[in-house]
């Protein structure tokens, strides 16, 4: 991972014929002038779309400190989200799919949370579903009490492993996780969020808020 110039935060985004969808996503992260005071790192890597994704990227370049890298189609989501992280320089890392976006009190959340996190290495919280016009629709629930707590990894740990209550777009981790645990196994495209979660879980103490972001 890079080191230099480190900022307090990266988001990856692994996108791929995701046109439809990627101005919401990208909307919805603050602005230059709003990211100002916690300084922040947008890092897309594009799997070689045929749409208009990458012209609609380009687009926001001037809107949000946005990387795009561009590569040849591979199908692998994992495997461009590992060389994304690769790329990072921030002190915390999170993702960001095509089809996803940030309520607007996640940023303060996550900022938050980076300013007091000391011995805390993962931040976790709920989300909502959303169908393609943006109405919620229901909750992606975690299973834990209604208020914002500190967890034991062991706690969190036998929870995960019977089920993945965590959205691939929510959690928020340390680089220094990355450092032990390694990136996420690309062999396992389909279910390869929940094996890196795991993992991380298994390291790191866990911040959990029940408000969805």
């Amino acid at each position: 991972m890079a080191t230099s110039q480190s900022r307090s935060l990266s988001i990856i985004i692994p996108s791929y014929n995701g046109a439809k969808y990627l101005s919401t996503a990208l909307d919805s992260l603050p602005s230059v002038e709003e990211g100002e005071e916690t300084s922040y790192e947008v890092i897309l890597v594009d799997d070689g779309s045929t749409d208009a994704t990458l012209s609609i990227a380009e687009s926001y370049q001037d809107r949000l400190p946005l990387r795009i890298v561009a590569r040849p189609h591979n199908g692998n989501w994992i495997r461009n989200t590992i060389l994304g992280m690769g790329m990072a320089s921030g002190r915390f890392t999170c993702w960001l799919h095509q089809d996803d976006s940030w309520l607007p009190r996640r940023w303060d959340v996550v900022c938050q949370f980076i300013s007091k996190a000391s011995d805390t290495d993962v931040l976790i919280h709920p989300a909502e579903y959303m169908d393609a016009s943006g109405r919620t629709v229901g909750r992606w629930r975690c299973p834990f009490p209604n208020r914002s707590v500190e967890l034991a990894s062991n706690g969190v740990l036998q929870k995960l492993v019977v089920q993945n209550f965590l959205a691939a777009s929510t959690p928020v981790f340390a680089a220094s996780l990355i450092e032990r645990v390694g990136f996420p196994d690309e062999r396992q495209w389909y279910c390869g969020d929940w094996e890196y979660w795991l993992r991380i879980v298994a390291e790191g103490s866990v911040q959990y808020t029940p408000e969805p972001l």
